[in-house]
């Protein structure tokens, strides 16, 4: 009885996503939502090796405030965070989107008003995930996580867009 009790807990555990103390749910399972669909997004290579990512948006589905603690990426070959993240405003020109260099150029004006992670992020309340990132060619990542607190509850989302940094982006 006692080793069935361990096995169960055990399986339970695993099949909980339990990691690091921190339940790992499947990405859209969660109060805060970030990104949309499955896809590869390719960004060609920059000159300086930086790179800006906000093609994602994350959302608070809640009626409660969320803590939006930190950012990471997973899977990531051959490119690293600089710095801790940020979400930004979203005004009526859209996402800042994904490129070569930072500061995002000829981005939305709204990047200006960015707020450093960690954050509150209000209720119903929506804004663009922003990284900036340094890479040498080529390189990639899986997904992009975002660790949050909700109802003191540690969670994890993760977005659907895998990212490549490719000399040319038209020979995939």
């Amino acid at each position: 009885m006692r080793l069935l009790a361990v096995v169960t807990s055990a399986t339970l555990l695993a099949l909980a996503g339990v990691h690091g103390g921190v339940a790992t749910l499947d990405h859209h399972d969660g109060p805060l939502r970030v990104g949309g669909d499955d896809g590869i997004l390719c960004i060609p290579t920059s000159a300086d090796g930086h790179y800006t990512f906000g093609h994602e948006a994350a959302r608070n589905a809640t009626d409660h405030a969320l803590q939006v603690d930190a950012v990471a990426l997973v899977g990531a070959r051959n490119v690293a965070m600089v710095g801790p993240g940020y979400l930004s405003p979203i005004d009526d020109t859209g996402l800042i989107g994904a490129m070569p260099g930072w500061p995002p150029e000829g981005g939305s004006a709204t990047f200006d008003r960015k707020r450093v992670m960690p954050l509150t992020l209000a209720p119903g309340h929506i804004e663009n995930l922003v990284l900036q990132l340094v890479a040498t060619t080529p390189a990639e990542f899986d997904a992009v996580e975002v660790t949050y607190t909700a109802n003191r509850r540690a969670r994890r989302e993760r977005n659907s867009t895998r990212l490549e940094i490719r000399d040319s982006c038209l020979s995939r």
